[in-house]
């Protein structure tokens, strides 16, 4: 390696030595103060070797939308760039990054690979960049991270990787010094992850996961990153979240755990240590700054809230979950809900998704859950099928689950008709409290009919009578 740096060392010596005037790349637009060339979207494959070069005190570069091939080792070192700062490489067709692709960047802070073709690059490609902050390497054909690929980058905060193939990382990719702030390989093909946290991860805040192969959460698989705020593990293939799985994540307040194959949530799955039933007053014992916990779209037919994610309180101390806020748990499987978690419902602040689930829609499963929630989560019948996507008011409104078994007989569901108006239903001091002027109703009605019905007869007699023989006047009346 070192007799190439000396080659790139000796070609910018001579080059300074013969002092030959070179041009500004004609197809670049700059700033007038020179610090800022555009050369994005030119379908450029470089500049003009030993004719064009970039004015010294060049800071930012956009040389994105191209044609670039390869990185080599005299690519870059030949343009002059060695004061810039933010170098955008993107939507090329770079291929390949060499060992001394960047040397002499040294000033380097931001660098931006992504939407190439880069399936390899050298190990030691970004070893000069000592001040290296923001790297994007995301949508690229990449497979492997070698040892020690970012261990001299102690200073890089943002490594994106998204995108790509990768399969595995080696260990020990990152310096026990770093200062890792986002690292996102989501999109890949990880089946597991813990070689990328084999060295401690101490400034890590947001990890990205997402949309990998992963089908199982060890336990202690993030113990040497505890400072993770916003973990994604979305769109994975996960069905088995061991025990003690986020075991350190005393600072996590995002969890997003959706998209997955995750059937049956274990209680106590999202305690961070062990014994945490003890009483303590210690917030990190428990997920004390859980904020939001996404398992939506996934298979959980059964759900336990206070098993799971209980908010117990001693006094004036609320030991478990006190900053939880949202728990998501639409389109699962769920059907019913159990006492202990009406019960949670009921005293809980937590706003909970219920959309999307398996909700059976009859007196015996539900309606007991109805009157206890009705007026703090709102659940959409699936089952009977005639009542799919209704509020589950309809218990009250159209099966009148309210009305004992022995009071006259219900309105069957199946009468219901999606196109007219849902049924009322009577109070209860209607049906209690009778009309008090029904009697005396009914006795004036019997009278009136009694007297028609004596004139009628009146009529008759005296009408057969005139016809049998005309009356005399006194017998007429």
């Amino acid at each position: 390696m070192y007799s190439r740096v000396c080659a790139v060392l000796c070609l910018n010596l001579a080059v300074d030595v013969l002092c030959v005037q070179r041009q500004r790349p004609s197809a670049c637009e700059f700033s007038d103060d020179l610090s800022v060339a555009t050369c994005r979207d030119k379908f450029l494959n470089g500049i003009a070797s030993g004719k064009e070069e970039f004015p010294d005190g060049l800071v930012y570069l956009d040389f994105s939308g191209n044609s670039m091939k390869e990185l080599n080792d005299y690519t870059l070192p030949e343009w002059n760039i060695h004061d810039v700062k933010y170098l955008n490489m993107s939507r090329n067709n770079i291929m390949t990054v060499t060992e001394l692709a960047f040397f002499g960047l040294y000033l380097l802070e931001n660098v931006d690979l992504s939407r190439n073709r880069i399936n390899s690059f050298h190990r030691d490609a970004f070893l000069f960049l000592p001040k290296l902050l923001h790297l994007n390497l995301s949508e690229n054909f990449l497979t492997y991270i070698e040892e020690g690929t970012f261990s001299e980058n102690k200073a890089l905060e943002t490594l994106l990787l998204a995108n790509n193939n990768i399969v595995a990382f080696n260990n020990f990719v990152f310096n026990v010094e770093n200062s890792l702030n986002l690292l996102d390989v989501s999109g890949n093909e990880l089946t597991e992850f813990g070689s990328i946290l084999s060295v401690e991860l101490l400034k890590l805040k947001e990890l990205r996961l997402s949309r990998n192969e992963l089908q199982t959460i060890p336990g202690r698989s993030f113990a040497k990153c505890r400072h993770v705020s916003y973990l994604l593990l979305s769109e994975n293939n996960i069905s088995i979240i061991e025990s003690e799985a986020f075991y350190g994540l005393e600072n996590l307040e995002h969890l997003d755990l959706s998209r997955n194959d995750i059937a049956r949530v274990r209680a106590f799955a999202f305690e961070l240590k062990e014994n945490t039933s003890v009483l303590s007053t210690e917030q990190d014992s428990v997920a004390s700054n859980l904020k939001f916990l996404n398992l939506s779209h996934n298979k959980i037919n059964s759900f336990n809230f206070e098993e799971i994610i209980p908010i117990d309180s001693y006094g004036d101390i609320t030991t478990k979950f006190s900053n939880l806020q949202t728990v998501d748990l639409s389109s699962n499987s769920l059907e019913t809900l159990d006492e202990t978690s009406v019960s949670w419902l009921r005293t809980s602040s937590v706003y909970v998704n219920f959309s999307g689930n398996k909700w059976k829609c009859l007196c015996d499963t539900l309606y007991d859950i109805y009157r206890e929630l009705k007026n703090i989560v709102t659940l959409q019948c699936e089952f009977p099928d005639n009542l799919n996507g209704y509020n589950w008011t309809v218990l009250e409104d159209v099966l009148q689950c309210h009305i004992p078994a022995n009071e006259p007989e219900q309105v069957s569901y199946s009468e219901y008709n999606d196109d007219e108006e849902r049924y009322s239903t009577p109070s209860e001091q209607d049906k209690i409290s009778p009309d008090p002027f029904y009697l005396p109703n009914v006795l004036i009605s019997g009278i009136h009919v009694v007297t028609i019905l004596v004139a009628i007869i009146v009529v008759l007699l005296i009408t057969h009578k005139y016809i049998a023989g005309k009356p005399e006047e006194d017998e007429f009346w």
